[in-house]
């Protein structure tokens, strides 16, 4: 057990070690985020080391354990090395200026901060926010917006993806007019597109345009960036068209390639200045069909492609006049983040709230880095767009890699938006499976939930706030409540056994 509190201080010196070594660049970041920083980078340093021979010990004796120090992650730790010491009979090294690291309740206290900083005032008796996509609809049916505002929505997605700035406008005033005809806070999202890469045209192996092809196991699709002739399209491949160029130059045989959020997947076999050749290695039995503006990702294949888009950029002007916050497609690296800082400077709106979209390999991997760099913003949060990142990390390893991602931003303080495929089968066809049900609910330890567009989005969005402000009780964040059971107490009032 002293071998235990010889590791703890040694643990605890490497922290200390950390803040020097951070000390220059945290003068730099915005002062509202210094602390956390900070927290962040005891954090990361904490979980450097494998901590569960420690950690098991510390449960065998009864003391709490550093299981839940996201928040806290310095504090946490004295804590534990003063119980210590207190065991042993011996003094503690006293940490000078205590005070610059969070405690327990100042951890939560940054985190609900900087939240209602981001999103707003949360409503009589709301613990969560739920941010909604509109439909195109939207734009005339005002109707709509104000059910969605009276059912819960208080935040509203608007796609630059789709429809046009004209549509933008219109739904921006619905979403205003709704909310203060209602007196509640409803803020505006506003999604920058990105490099997004789609399909943008299809041809059947005869080359013949279509509208979809019908994609199989063993299949060849030729993947290509100019609109090629029939006659140069290679025989017996499917043609499937991008944007993007560029991607043709980085791509090497045994790269993977996905389409549709994973339904289809295929192998790089040859690699031609206009095009490539991959063969279909993953799709159901049947085969799927594959239409056009549908996703395509490469997760193996690092894309020099910026964030910002010309696209994008040409978008900001009328985003930063209407939105609260505006979500980043496709961030991969801090140089993104100087990217769209710059931009905002540019238009005088260095205050926007900015929104970090965790959709791709790099940006995970980078997401410390991503986290301390947009720090220089007043006001950060992040989006876990499973969707696309499921694809690009694996499906077997999305739970882990959404976990961890939960875990880093809470020892941030940076509030959460879980998003992509909650309740959308309700939302869709107005049928919720049970495994939406229990994603739904695990949904909680998030500071925001988003559901997508669909004709029953009203009874999704009821079903949420149903679900949450059950599960509320029960987490917060990852840590349990303990909230007296139901099952318990019934038990004991009427504890005979048969």
């Amino acid at each position: 057990m002293q071998n235990l509190l010889i590791r703890l201080e040694k643990i605890q010196e490497s922290l200390l070690h950390a803040d020097a070594q951070h000390a220059s660049f945290l003068e730099t970041l915005h002062p509202y985020w210094r602390t956390s920083a900070a927290n962040l980078i005891h954090y990361l340093k904490l979980r450097s080391f494998d901590l569960r021979e420690i950690q098991d010990k510390l449960s065998e004796m009864s003391i709490s354990s550093l299981a839940h120090c996201e928040g806290y992650t310095y504090r946490n730790l004295e804590n534990v090395i003063h119980l210590l010491h207190k065991f042993f009979g011996s003094k503690p090294y006293i940490t000078q200026n205590p005070e610059d690291y969070p405690s327990y309740r100042e951890s939560k206290f940054l985190l609900k901060d900087h939240t209602q900083n981001l999103f707003g005032t949360r409503w009589v008796n709301d613990t969560r926010y739920t941010m909604v996509t509109l439909p195109t609809e939207a734009s005339k049916d005002g109707a709509l917006v104000r059910s969605l505002i009276e059912s819960g929505m208080n935040i509203a997605r608007i796609n630059t993806g789709h429809d046009n700035p004209d549509i933008w406008l219109r739904m921006v005033e619905n979403i205003k007019t709704s909310a203060q005809g209602l007196d509640r806070s409803c803020k505006i999202y506003f999604d920058l597109h990105g490099p997004k890469i789609r399909v943008s045209a299809l041809r059947t192996e005869s080359g013949r345009k279509a509208q979809f092809v019908q994609i199989k196991k063993d299949d060849l699709i030729c993947l290509h960036t100019k609109k090629l002739k029939k006659k140069h399209l290679p025989k017996k491949c499917k043609g499937i068209m991008m944007e993007w160029p560029e991607i043709l130059e980085v791509l090497q045989p045994y790269n993977e390639i996905w389409f549709d959020d994973g339904k289809i997947g295929g192998l790089v076999r040859e690699v031609h200045d206009d095009y490539i050749i991959a063969k279909v290695t993953h799709t159901s039995k049947k085969g799927k069909k594959l239409k056009l503006e549908k996703g395509i990702n490469f997760p193996d294949t690092r894309l020099k492609i910026p964030a910002l888009t010309m696209e994008d950029r040409s978008h900001l002007p009328f985003i930063v006049k209407h939105a609260d916050m505006v979500g980043y497609s496709f961030v991969k690296t801090p140089d993104d983040i100087h990217l769209l800082h710059e931009a905002l400077r540019e238009l005088g709106k260095s205050d926007l709230g900015i929104i970090l979209k965790i959709e791709t390999a790099s940006a995970f991997d980078n997401l410390p880095k991503l986290l301390l760099t947009s720090m220089r913003n007043p006001i950060v949060g992040v989006m876990v767009a499973r969707g696309d990142l499921a694809v690009e990390v694996g499906f077997e390893r999305i739970s882990e890699v959404q976990e961890e991602l939960l875990w880093i931003c809470e020892a941030a303080h940076v509030p959460v938006i879980w998003a992509t495929q909650v309740l959308e089968n309700l939302a869709k066809t107005g049928t919720a499976t049970r495994a939406e049900i229990t994603d739904a609910a695990m949904s909680v330890r998030a500071e925001c939930v988003m559901l997508n567009k669909g004709p029953h989005i009203l009874d999704a969005l009821k079903t949420l706030r149903n679900i949450m402000a059950r599960m509320d009780d029960h987490f917060e964040k990852k840590k349990g409540m303990l909230r007296a059971l139901g099952i318990a107490k019934n038990y004991f009032q009427h504890p005979g056994l048969n």
